[in-house]
């Protein structure tokens, strides 16, 4: 029997795996391995001033028990532990035909610098069970036990819980859509924000040799915002060759969810594109709401 199994590994999932084996627990990591698996897509950028009361749409989704402070140390821990680089961001204005000054803002160099921390067990969880003092999780490979779980699913989540006889959190997904392009005799030094309006805007960055032009964010495929965020890679880039599409499912829900959710069951769901600043945060709330 496992002291906790954390199902799903995006960057919440892993960073609750980590810190429970950190605190000496015997852990399990399940994943099921969906190619439209949010974190994997991710542009892998923040900003840290999302999370201060300054950004009241960030703020007012996190848990009230939460503080600056306690972000701060999330941020610490995906610099000491994962490798995130202080780099400059610099936005475009194409109405206005201008550019800020550049500002310090945090980048990974991939998503794997967070993913690869734990080993996850590939196997999709199919329903949870609660025994007195124990769950039981029937998977597509075997049936693991454990005292406590943590469900960080994603968009996921409420197929999970309604399968489970638990009631839903209320996730939706969003569609998340990037390209990885090659382009000549240019450099992008950390992340260029290239808006189109108050409220329309994509993101350039280096990744893995070449660039990322990002990222949609659409209830339903929309060719006309797909070809906006092309033309923010032209804007910055010039002409580009694709190399690969990236796609990725986020996880919107009202507000940022880390609850207990049944007993010895921490459900943690909801961060879309600000999730991967909380991952630390998110592992030592739900581990605390666990006992580990």
């Amino acid at each position: 029997m496992y002291d906790c199994i954390v199902v799903g590994a995006g960057f919440w999932g892993v960073a609750c795996a980590w810190l429970a084996r950190q605190r000496g627990a015997n852990v399990l990591l399940l994943d099921a391995g969906d190619p439209l698996s949010a974190s994997p897509a991710a542009t892998c950028w923040i900003a840290p001033q999302w999370y201060h009361r300054s950004s009241e749409v960030v703020h007012r989704m996190l848990p009230e028990r939460w503080d600056s402070t306690d972000v701060d140390g999330s941020i610490r821990w995906l610099q000491d532990y994962c490798g995130m680089l202080t780099v400059p961001q610099q936005a475009f204005f194409v109405w206005k035909d201008k550019r800020s000054t550049p500002r310090e803002t945090y980048l990974l160099p991939e998503a794997s610098n967070v993913l690869d921390l734990v080993t996850a067990t590939n196997a999709r969880v199919l329903s949870l069970v609660h025994k007195p003092d124990y769950w039981e999780l029937y998977t597509t490979r075997n049936v693991y036990t454990s005292r406590t779980v943590v469900v960080a699913a994603g968009v996921w989540t409420d197929a999970l819980l309604m399968a489970s006889a638990l009631p839903p959190v209320g996730v939706r997904a969003l569609l998340g859509r990037a390209e990885l392009v090659a382009a000549e005799n240019i450099a992008v030094e950390g992340i260029i924000e290239v808006f189109f309006g108050p409220r329309l805007s994509f993101n350039v960055r280096s990744y893995q040799g070449h660039f990322r032009v990002g990222d949609t964010t659409e209830r339903h495929p929309s060719v006309r915002l797909y070809q906006r965020m092309q033309e923010a890679g032209r804007l910055v880039l010039g002409r580009t060759e694709l190399i690969s599409r990236i796609e990725g499912l986020r996880p919107v829900a009202s507000h940022i969810i880390v609850e207990r959710w049944a007993p010895g069951l921490v459900v943690a769901t909801g961060g879309h594109r600000v999730g991967i600043g909380l991952s630390h945060l998110v592992a030592k709330d739900a581990l605390e709401q666990l006992g580990i």
